[in-house]
């Protein structure tokens, strides 16, 4: 349970981030968003019947 709330606050703290990036001049900066997706899943879980594939 810790584990799963330290994540779903660091997708909190980015997702602060994202909304204040879109009224500040930040530099934009390239990510990889397979990771943080595959996170979300692991979070959420897809229903049943379900499959969700995240290719690189």
């Amino acid at each position: 349970m810790e584990r799963l709330s330290h994540r779903m606050m660091q997708l909190v703290q980015d997702l602060l981030v994202y909304s204040t990036t879109q009224s500040e001049s930040h530099r934009s900066e390239m990510i990889e968003p397979s990771p943080r997706l595959q996170e979300v899943l692991d979070l959420a879980g897809p229903r049943e019947g379900f499959e969700v594939i995240i290719e690189a």
